[in-house]
């Protein structure tokens, strides 16, 4: 039977899963240059549209969802744990997303659309609202989830036919871009330390994904407090209305979102509405593959076997997710391969696909011979450190 002090593996597959999806899409992406190829193959040209079409469908902004919704859950786990030996949590708590901030910064050098520090500050403002009883939390979750910053300037242009929300300074993204098609690695370096970083908060603030965030760190929570996970056969029908009600919310949520006639209203409208329009439906359908997720892996011995497999890959996700940008990089930007002009959807999922499973394999391996991974080692180590 699991308990608090052991790891759920649930748990560690899902966030292996969302991993898995985030480097499947970073590399038909590029690692954020973001451009598609063309091939001189007609049929070849639609296969990479098609595969760039579905990727971004099925992954976009959704794995992350997933990988914040672990994250809460996370965070909810060792706060329990502590708790039951009577220690306060909370300080080392924030010294240990001060560290993941200082990963952030790592993993930046080599992908500007890093998130490390996001989650970071996020995990940081949720550490006054841990004591808070559930029904709060849920309360706070939904505000949160409703994209509260969107909702006031929905508010203002309802009201303000003159209303035009401030662009978004695409100047520091271009720099990135421009670094990593161009630059040497130090050029790629030291402009994502600066233009890369900035622009991963300013993307995170505009999306709508900070308030996402922290509605999906409290999500995580909720859910830890509840059981779902470590009680998953028991909440089954809980997992069936879950599914049965993301797939009712998804599908009118998508249709706005891709109708065209949301774009044509005034920008005042049309520019909170569509962000959360896509927060929405990202959510949604993030929370139909996590149900869907569950389902499987509680009432179908095959797939629980075949998840199970993602379980070390989920268990080492910090060392993987910086490593699988490191490597991203190298094959794409032009300090190293510089194989984005070449590599179509194709090609780059395949590629992704071989990474992966480079990772998965050396992650069985390592957690055979350690209990954790390479940097979870380091970011455990620095987090219980004693200064003298």
């Amino acid at each position: 039977m699991t308990t608090l002090n052991n790891r759920i593996n649930l748990v560690d597959a899902l966030r292996g899963f969302a991993l898995l999806g985030i480097v499947l899409l970073h590399h038909v992406e590029h690692f954020d240059i973001a451009n598609f190829v063309e091939s001189s193959y007609p049929l070849l040209t639609a296969i990479d549209k098609f595969l760039w079409n579905t990727v971004f469908f099925i992954f976009g902004g959704k794995m992350y969802a997933i990988f914040a919704l672990t994250f809460g859950f996370s965070f909810y786990i060792q706060l329990e744990n502590h708790k039951r030996r009577g220690e306060n949590f909370a300080g080392r708590f924030f010294w240990r997303m001060c560290l993941l901030f200082m990963f952030g910064f790592l993993h930046v050098m080599f992908y500007s659309g890093e998130i490390l520090s996001v989650y970071a500050l996020a995990g940081m403002l949720i550490i006054p609202l841990r004591n808070l009883n559930t029904k709060t939390l849920t309360v706070l979750m939904i505000i949160f989830m409703l994209e509260p910053w969107e909702l006031v300037q929905l508010g203002i242009g309802l009201f303000n036919n003159e209303y035009i929300p401030s662009s978004y300074p695409r100047i520091f993204y271009f720099n990135a871009v421009e670094a990593a098609t161009t630059g040497t690695f130090w050029d790629m370096v030291t402009t994502n330390l600066t233009s890369g970083m900035v622009n991963s908060h300013i993307f995170a603030w505009r999306s709508g994904r900070y308030f996402q965030t922290l509605s999906l760190f409290l999500l995580g929570i909720i859910t830890g407090r509840g059981g779902l996970f470590a009680e998953a056969e028991k909440r089954n029908r809980c997992w069936k209305k879950v599914w049965c009600i993301s797939i009712i919310c998804f599908i009118p949520l998508y249709i706005l979102k891709v109708c065209p006639a949301i774009a044509e209203l005034r920008p005042g409208i049309s520019t909170p509405l569509s962000v959360m329009l896509s927060m929405w439906s990202n959510l949604s359908f993030a929370t139909f593959l996590v149900s869907s997720f569950v389902l499987l892996w509680v009432k179908t011995k095959r797939w629980n076997i075949e998840f199970g497999r993602l379980i070390p890959y989920g268990r080492m996700s910090l060392s993987n997710y910086i490593c699988s940008s490191i490597f991203g990089s190298f094959i794409y930007y032009h300090w190293g391969l510089g194989l984005n002009t070449t590599s179509g959807a194709l090609v780059s999922l395949l590629t992704g696909m071989a990474i992966f499973t480079i990772q998965l394999f050396f992650s069985k391996w390592w957690l055979t011979h350690h209990r954790r991974g390479p940097l979870e080692w380091v970011w455990n180590k620095l987090m219980w450190i004693k200064l003298k």
